[in-house]
């Protein structure tokens, strides 16, 4: 089964988001396809971006921080309201590596970061429930989720993971921007949308993804 990356090309967001709202965690809920025709399953995946202990820094005020990534317009008299992707590490562009026959959706969740104490918070409380779900596999992941938890997502340990990666990635209050959608035939899945503006109205959301086969190193002909 071919090994597929499905990175990020493009993300902005509307100009007029006040700048101490311009800080983002992504999560990313990836649903695929592994096997084909009848024998094919779907299954889910779940990644956060850039980390649950970091995020991506677009206040302008914060210019020179390590994790400032707004980029500089076309002009170069100032910064554009969007993330510079070309300048991040490969690693921060690439979502998620899959061994599967094709994607079927993806669902993006844009969050507004409260840059303080936010890992500390959280870490002891769902540490436990977090290592049973990503650590022990759905098996084992059924014994160490709280039967309330399990009663709200329905069971389904694929909803149980996409609750609890929404929980690292910032709560339920903060969400910028929300959407989700197929990919095209070139594998490229556009998201865009109206979302908050962080002003009491509604501004553009767009994130573009690239969906590619990896190429895995070959064996030397010598």
């Amino acid at each position: 089964m071919p090994s597929q990356t499905l990175k990020l090309t493009s993300f902005t967001f509307p100009a007029e988001l006040p700048d101490n709202r311009a800080n983002f965690r992504v999560v990313f809920d990836v649903k695929y396809w592994v096997g084909l025709g009848d024998a094919a399953k779907l299954k889910m995946a779940n990644s956060i971006k850039p980390g649950i202990d970091t995020f991506w820094e677009c206040d302008m005020d914060r210019v020179g921080r390590a994790n400032f990534v707004r980029r500089i317009n076309d002009e170069g008299t100032g910064f554009a309201p969007a993330v510079d992707v070309d300048g991040l590490a490969p690693w921060d562009r690439e979502i998620i590596t899959l061994d599967t026959t094709g994607l079927h959706s993806v669902r993006v969740k844009i969050y507004d970061v409260d840059r303080k104490g936010f890992w500390d918070k959280i870490k002891g409380t769902l540490g436990a429930i977090v290592e049973g779900v990503f650590g022990a596999g759905s098996r084992g992941a059924s014994a160490a989720v709280p039967d309330a938890l399990s009663d709200a997502t329905g069971g389904s340990i694929d909803e149980i993971s996409s609750y609890l990666v929404k929980k690292l990635s910032g709560g339920s209050d903060k969400v910028l921007f929300q959407k989700s959608d197929s990919p095209d035939t070139q594998g490229v899945v556009t998201i865009s949308g109206m979302g908050t503006n962080g002003r009491g109205g509604t501004g553009p959301y767009e994130l573009v993804l690239a969906f590619a086969r990896e190429s895995p190193p070959q064996e030397s002909a010598g």
